[in-house]
């Protein structure tokens, strides 16, 4: 019996390969599941790839659920880190980005130490499960304080 990180390992090391073929690189969106013993399963298929060929998403709200700590989890994995969504819980439940429990000007400070270039994304997904929450003020607010806190 070989580990399911080890068979997703291969997986991706060709889907990479496929991606690049195309001018793309693949990316894997985290999720709760994948922060498990702390990412360890993630951190095997990352270590059976190679950084061409695969990154990750970081997803804020995934790792804060899984009780791992995301500045932890950025700086030791940065260079492997593509892109970062970032959604803002308080007590389990998504909120507007710089309402909830996500500390976005310490991560600010560790994504500029490490002088990282990758993609930030926030997500507002409530307006997709309840037609009469429109998201435009969640998303123009979520804007704002992105703006503050990462300057851009």
């Amino acid at each position: 019996d070989q580990p399911r990180s080890r068979g997703l390992g291969d997986v991706y090391k060709r889907q990479g390969k496929y991606c690049q073929s195309k001018g793309v690189k693949l990316a894997y969106h985290h999720h709760v599941d994948d922060f498990l013993l702390g990412g360890a399963e993630i951190d095997e298929i990352l270590a059976r790839s190679a950084p061409s060929l695969f990154s990750v998403w970081l997803c804020t709200d995934s790792a804060t659920e899984a009780n791992v700590d995301l500045l932890d989890y950025f700086v030791s994995r940065h260079e492997r880190i593509s892109g970062i969504h970032l959604k803002d819980v308080r007590d389990h439940r998504q909120v507007i980005f710089g309402r909830g429990e996500l500390d976005g000007a310490a991560l600010a400070a560790k994504l500029r130490k490490a002088a990282w270039r990758g993609w930030l994304l926030i997500e507002e997904e409530r307006g997709r499960y309840r037609k009469e929450w429109p998201g435009t003020p969640a998303v123009q607010e979520s804007r704002q304080h992105m703006k503050k806190v990462f300057g851009i």
